[in-house]
C-alpha cells in the first residue's frame, strides 16, 4: 500500500466484529474502498 492511496472506509480492529463489520460494508457498498487494520504482531 502506498502513501497516496485514499479509502471511502476504514474498519479498525480485524477482530470478529471488525471483519464482520468490513464484510458487511463491502457487500451493500461494491463501489467502496475499505481499508480493514488492525495492529502488527511485536
Amino acid at each position: 500500500m502506498s502513501e497516496d492511496e485514499t479509502f471511502d472506509i476504514v474498519v479498525v480492529g480485524a477482530g470478529i466484529l471488525g471483519v464482520a463489520t468490513a464484510y458487511h460494508l463491502q457487500r451493500n457498498n461494491p463501489e467502496k474502498r475499505i481499508l480493514l487494520v488492525d495492529r502488527a504482531l511485536a
